[in-house]
């Protein structure tokens, strides 16, 4: 599960937006988005392939930027996608869409120590390697 905001301008066919996301560590439960979940956060940049004027408008995504996991380090995310937009007005919209965001994760090494008074420590060894994160998002959208 997973929860986010979107902000950016549109222009003949082209968006271009910031999109944070904020993604549960837990399956569906929504108890860890305030400490434990990851971040997205991304430059995204959609086509529509000509100026919408549609009452539905199909458009392809692609997406860059980073992915913030503490206590681990920061990963390169890249990502795309396509989805539709139906206008209810000229101001309001629902989106549905798929993408795919790889992050390409380092290797580390985490270490995890217990309060006093026990004295060894734990480490975990994270290998690399791309994780893809697949979603299908619903959205409301509203335009000034």
């Amino acid at each position: 599960m997973a929860v986010g905001a979107t902000g950016g301008v549109q222009y003949h066919g082209h968006a271009i937006a910031l999109q944070l996301l904020w993604q549960s560590q837990n399956g569906n439960k929504t108890a860890d988005f305030s400490g434990d979940a990851r971040t997205f956060a991304l430059l995204t940049w959609e086509y529509l392939g000509r100026p919408p004027k549609q009452k539905r408008d199909f458009f392809v995504r692609a997406s860059g930027g980073m992915l913030l996991r503490d206590p681990w380090k920061t990963a390169l995310a890249l990502g795309g996608g396509a989805g539709v937009r139906y206008r209810v007005t000229s101001t309001m919209a629902f989106i549905a869409s798929f993408s795919d965001v790889i992050a390409f994760l380092p290797v580390e090494t985490l270490s995890v120590c217990p309060p006093p008074p026990a004295t060894t420590c734990d480490n975990y060894l994270a290998d690399d390697g791309a994780q893809h994160n697949f979603g299908l998002t619903m959205a409301f959208e509203l335009r000034p």
